[in-house]
């Protein structure tokens, strides 16, 4: 008991030097486990891994429902990588019946989504095929269509005839939008 061969220098002046046994421990790297982002299914209400339901092409794994797909997420999915031209993004919404507070709604849902109206037409690519692309976003309004709509899809279809391209368009729309008025 006495003879214990583990014993700690003192000299008054300066600190004690420390034992191995005393030594801070580093600390120890914990590995956690990667983070999976999840979206839940609105009709078999499962909690699904959100990057497998991607590369399901937005499909539920478990009960098929099908997501809403974004924009760019369509655009993504058909259209060759970097090829797609947006065409006609300068025209503007407008309240020619002066509905109240809409101009206000429309700027709110731009900032929302990103987006300047409820459909993105363009050209693109598809496995090398030049093909006019539209997407209608349900995200703007209910995809409902007002003149910006509606002037973007007619030009777009006369450019594919001048053109003669074909034409894809991914409807997803809940109207017609009155307070732009029906021209």
């Amino acid at each position: 008991m006495f003879f214990n061969k583990k014993y700690i220098k003192v000299n008054h002046n300066e600190e004690p030097e420390k034992t191995q046994a005393e030594e801070p421990k580093q600390e120890e790297v914990k590995e956690t486990a990667p983070v999976v982002e999840t979206v839940t299914c609105k009709i078999c209400k499962k909690e699904l891994d959100k990057q497998r339901v991607i590369k399901n092409k937005y499909v539920c794994y478990e009960c098929g429902y099908y997501f809403r797909v974004r924009t760019k997420n369509r655009i993504r999915m058909v259209a060759d990588a970097g090829t797609f031209e947006t065409w006609d993004n300068d025209l503007k919404t407008e309240n020619p019946l002066n509905f109240p507070e809409y101009e206000e709604k429309v700027a709110a849902t731009q900032e929302k989504t990103g987006l300047n109206e409820g459909v993105t037409m363009g050209s693109c690519t598809i496995n090398g095929e030049k093909t006019v692309l539209g997407v209608i976003d349900a995200r703007f309004m209910m995809g409902s269509m007002g003149h910006v709509v509606g002037e973007r899809i007619t030009r777009a279809m006369e450019k594919a005839t001048e053109q003669k391209l074909p034409v894809i368009l991914f409807c997803c729309s809940g109207g017609a939008r009155m307070q732009d008025a029906i021209r």
